[in-house]
């Protein structure tokens, strides 16, 4: 007997955030890692400064060079990682076309790159 998946349904609609697991305020980063596992996916984001510290949760100060700070790691089933990727690529796409612009790319195209998901320019 195989095990059935179900999906929660597909909608446009952003979900209502009733409570977080940690808290209802959303964290910033400026520098994004993903990994694969051959069950997960891993996705570590950083702030990334030249002269970035931070002293304790919240505070900013220019103490240190160089930091990479890590900020929050978000771990997910792998299955789930195409579909990320895809709806990224689409809210991406439905932004430029809806504000008539093209956002940079601030990743460099890698030559162990399989795929290009926006053309070069």
């Amino acid at each position: 007997m195989t095990a059935k998946t179900t999906q929660p349904p597909r909608t446009k609609e952003k979900l209502p955030l009733i409570s977080s697991l940690e808290t209802e305020k959303g964290f910033y980063s400026n520098h994004i890692q993903v990994s694969l596992t051959n069950t997960e996916m891993i996705i570590d984001f950083f702030i990334v400064g030249p002269e970035l510290a931070l002293p304790s949760p919240g505070a900013y100060s220019h103490t240190q060079k160089g930091k990479f700070i890590h900020v929050h790691r978000a771990i997910a089933p792998l299955p789930l990682a195409k579909g990320l990727a895809s709806a990224i690529a689409n809210v991406v796409a439905e932004y430029e076309a809806d504000h008539q612009e093209t956002l940079s790319n601030s990743r460099l195209p890698l030559p162990e790159d399989k795929i290009t998901i926006w053309p070069k320019k």
